[in-house]
């Protein structure tokens, strides 16, 4: 399982080493650890500078873990509602001796992340692992990708959804070349298939390294999107009027988008700046436009059926 850690402290370094077993990798301003409870968990270190790698750490996630720390903030808040609006079901909120959960409680009272039972920070390997969903469409982020001497094209990334399966028939995300999947590895270790919520390397027949350029996904899909049509469902916290809204930011599979939104009612089609596959039916809508210290949240926009 792959979780995104909710931090609004600056340091979090020491609660970081009672939380992680190892680093295992680190790419575009998200580091990967292993967990003692031996999930994967994802820490943004541009985080509150910018928004954009938070999201694209939530859209492949299936939890997170909040710090609670000893001061709250409204970059709390911020947090606090990008779980809200991300779609993601499982949470885990963790203390040390200098939190204030009293305030937390107060602030929070109400939102699903503040109903879980807190967890000490001392007590990590407690923190419940969650079961993933494996159905959906075959999709891999690429984290990394690079040439392997007798191998080949080899990619690292998240099994965001499905199952990826030795021999599959998959496309490269924007350029949909066509690849076969000729080895899978978790941890090093050579397997026949990797579920979603695993860390994997495959490598990849018919391709060159020219092929790799400006992919950021592998997917099973035949045709990927540049409009998605749904409802933009605002957050009562975005202090703007969103139907005067135009420029959004969304992540979708571990890459983000901008977005343009044209309103038809109740409905909104959302169009991208690069094609995309949907693998889930809500994404964190933000406003990257206003400063640290503001809101950048604007609510959730949901698919059509």
């Amino acid at each position: 399982m792959v979780t995104t850690l909710l931090s609004s402290s600056a340091d979090i370094e020491d609660k970081l080493k009672k939380l992680v077993s190892k680093k295992i990798d680190e790419t575009n301003n998200i580091s990967t650890y292993l967990m003692r409870n031996k999930d994967f968990l994802l820490v943004v270190s541009d985080y509150p500078s910018s928004i954009v790698s938070l999201l694209r750490a939530l859209s492949v996630s299936n939890s997170v873990v909040f710090v609670l720390n000893n001061n709250i903030s409204a970059l709390d808040a911020e947090l606090v509602l990008s779980f809200e609006n991300s779609g993601i079901q499982n949470c885990t909120v963790v203390y040390d001796e200098a939190s204030d959960t009293s305030t937390f409680e107060k602030l929070f009272a109400g939102m699903e992340l503040a109903k879980s039972k807190p967890i000490n920070i001392a007590e990590a390997s407690s923190i419940p692992v969650h079961a993933v969903d494996k159905g959906g469409i075959n999709y891999v982020s690429i984290d990394k990708h690079f040439l392997v001497k007798g191998i080949g094209s080899v990619i690292i990334g998240f099994v965001v959804s499905g199952q990826i399966n030795k021999g599959d028939h998959m496309f490269l995300l924007p350029s949909m070349k066509e690849v076969t999947v000729k080895n899978i590895q978790l941890m090093d270790v050579d397997v026949q298939s990797a579920a979603a919520g695993s860390h994997a390397g495959l490598a990849l027949n018919n391709t060159t390294e020219k092929d790799m350029e400006n992919n950021y996904a592998l997917c099973g899909a035949k045709e990927a999107y540049v409009e998605l049509n749904g409802e933009l469902k605002a957050s009562k916290f975005y202090s703007r009027d969103v139907t005067s809204l135009k420029d959004i930011a969304i992540a979708n599979g571990g890459e983000a988008f901008l977005a343009k939104i044209e309103r038809n009612g109740n409905y909104s089609k959302l169009r991208l700046n690069k094609p995309t596959v949907p693998v889930r039916k809500k994404f964190v809508v933000a406003d990257p436009s206003l400063p640290v210290g503001k809101n950048r949240i604007v609510g959730a926009f949901e698919l059509s059926n």
